[in-house]
């Protein structure tokens, strides 16, 4: 494994302190810094809980950014590690902010996401970069908190329905290596 590649999920899962036998979800919505996130990281949690009955722990990824603690709610975990992405295929899917790293870790890393823009990031246009994402499969947009619950239903959904492994181990996918690669993935998404 070279340290740019993302660890399989038993080793990320150990490394974090994380029993493998569980499922997980990694809520990753930004530092909070342009704005209060934590009612829609609690919502986010809650759903969660609630959608997989309880199966599925929500753990907060904590940013090392971040100018204030990160409230956790008493059913979620929080762990702080930089950079997260080693970790990713430890998770069934990742709930984040649309920030370009993020963006493209799951895109390079071919994480089932569920992506939340951060409209208030004037300098980034994460609405349109979670939008070129969305495809209906892996990757989800969402605005609204409607969005966010269809988006995880729909990724909890696809891996107890079909089965398939969704941590983004898959023998056959091709990893993205480059911002042109990705760019050429996003283009493609967003055309069809």
């Amino acid at each position: 494994m070279s340290e740019h590649e993302p660890m399989q999920r038993t080793q990320a899962l150990q490394e974090l302190g994380l029993d493998p036998c569980n499922r997980y979800v990694l809520v990753q919505l930004g530092a909070g810094n342009i704005n209060d996130i934590s009612n829609l990281r609690k919502m986010v949690c809650a759903q969660v809980l609630e959608k997989s009955n309880g199966l599925v722990t929500p753990i907060i990824a904590s940013s090392p950014l971040s100018k204030k603690n990160s409230a956790t709610t008493s059913d979620a975990a929080m762990i702080q590690r930089y950079p997260i992405s080693p970790y990713l295929r430890g998770f069934d899917f990742v709930v984040s902010a649309a920030g370009y790293n993020s963006v493209h870790e799951i895109v390079r890393w071919n994480i089932p996401s569920l992506v939340i823009p951060n409209t208030k990031a004037s300098t980034d246009d994460q609405e349109t970069r979670s939008r070129a994402l969305h495809d209906n499969v892996r990757h989800f947009h969402a605005s609204t908190e409607d969005e966010i619950s269809w988006g995880i239903s729909a990724l909890l959904s696809q891996s107890e329905e079909t089965n398939i492994n969704l941590n983004g181990a898959s023998e056959n996918m091709q990893n993205i290596d480059s911002g042109e690669e990705a760019a050429t993935v996003i283009s493609s998404i967003a055309k069809n």
